[in-house]
C-alpha cells in the first residue's frame, strides 16, 4: 500500500539521517550539537543523544520512522582518528 511504501521511505532516510549525525558525534567537544545539525540537515529530528566514554549512539526521528546509529573512536594515532559505526 501507499502508506507501507511511505514508511519503507521514512525508515530509509531515518537511517541514511542517523548515520550522519554519529558522523559527526564523535566530535568529544560539541558531538550533540553537530549531531542536531547533521540530523536536521538529513530531514530527522534528533530524538536521542548518548555519550559513555568513546561510545557514542544516536536515535533520529523521521515521521513515525525511528533508526538508531552507534559507534566507537578509535584511539588517535598520528592525524588518523576516525569512528568506526555498528548497526
Amino acid at each position: 500500500t501507499v502508506e507501507t511504501a511511505r514508511l519503507v521511505g521514512e525508515r530509509a532516510v531515518a537511517q541514511a539521517a542517523a548515520a550522519a549525525a554519529l558522523a559527526s558525534a564523535v566530535d568529544p567537544d560539541d558531538g550533540r550539537s553537530r549531531a542536531h545539525e547533521l540530523a536536521v540537515a538529513n530531514g530527522a529530528v534528533l530524538e536521542a543523544f548518548r555519550r559513555v566514554g568513546t561510545s557514542v549512539e544516536v536515535t533520529v526521528r523521521v515521521g513515525r520512522a525511528r533508526a538508531t546509529a552507534g559507534g566507537v573512536a578509535v584511539p588517535c594515532r598520528g592525524d588518523r582518528c576516525r569512528p568506526h559505526a555498528y548497526p
